[in-house]
């Protein structure tokens, strides 16, 4: 019988899919990726199904449009767990060994259960939980490295930054890019060798807060970068001729500098944000 195939799912949050080497940017250098696509299908016709994180991941995860798997926000879901199956319960079903190392993000623990190995972390939801239910937090704690968690991670009601105006506290050897690194090859390290795996190798970067680590921040020169005509205006642009209250729902609570004409600030940005593109290359 033919061997079935091992199954590695790499992922990225919130990484513009031209902010690679392999699609021609400018700056950005991801030599790893690079290599993957140049042996690879690249689909630059692929879009996702919905912008926002917990229902677009659940739509992938189960093949389902949001009005059948009812997941309409990154808290709120109305759908059944048991009728909802995904990726990782249907590969173990068939008789791979599974695993989901980084972040999930499917409101619930229901996408955890067709997992037999799971190490989850996310910077953004650990201090709104409990954050011992989080692994790479417990390994912060261990390291006795919980009090330089990372600059800009929110505490409960608190709005994360996007400033980019400074690294990490945390070391790269202990970044959460490393962390799902290191743990994802502690997997494949010690598999069980009789079965084929799926694994779900899931980077919370370069989602903010955008503090890259103290080894990649300044890497690119923020004088270096271009920014497109639009780049101050583009707010302006996307909302002319609409009602106000769609503007003014994007900015109501939101640290985000979507509105900013200074364009040093979003230059700076954008360094910090390619740094955590490369760092996840690394």
């Amino acid at each position: 019988m033919k061997a079935r195939p091992n199954v590695l799912w790499l992922m990225s949050d919130q990484h513009n899919a031209n902010c690679t080497g392999y699609r021609g940017h400018p700056n950005v250098k991801t030599p790893n990726l690079d290599r993957i696509a140049a042996s690879g299908v690249d689909f630059t016709h692929a879009y996702a199904n919905n912008p926002i994180c917990a229902p677009s991941r659940t739509c992938f995860m189960t093949g389902e449009y949001m009005h059948t798997h009812r997941m309409f926000g990154n808290y709120n879901f109305a759908f059944p767990e048991a009728k909802h199956e995904h990726l990782g319960y249907v590969f173990r079903m068939h008789g791979y060994q599974t695993a989901l190392i980084g972040k999930s993000h499917m409101v619930g623990r229901w996408d955890r259960e067709g997992f037999e190995h799971i190490r989850y972390c996310d910077l953004i939801d650990s201090d709104r939980r409990d954050p011992m239910t989080h692994h790479y937090f417990r390994y912060l704690v261990e390291h006795g490295l919980a009090d330089r968690y990372e600059e800009g991670t929110p505490k409960p009601g608190q709005e994360y930054t996007m400033d980019g105006s400074g690294p990490a506290r945390l070391p790269y050897e202990h970044s959460i890019e490393r962390f799902t690194g290191n743990e994802s090859l502690a997997f494949l390290e010690g598999r069980d060798r009789s079965r084929p795996f799926f694994l779900q190798m899931s980077f919370q970067r370069p989602h903010a807060p955008i503090a890259p680590s103290e080894e990649h921040f300044g890497m690119y020169d923020p004088d270096e970068i271009e920014l497109p005509d639009s780049a101050v205006d583009w707010l302006e642009n996307e909302f002319a001729g609409k009602p106000a209250v769609l503007r003014d729902r994007l900015l109501r609570g939101s640290s985000y500098p979507l509105a900013d004409k200074d364009p040093s600030r979003l230059k700076r940005v954008l360094a910090s944000y390619y740094a955590l593109i490369t760092a996840i290359d690394s």
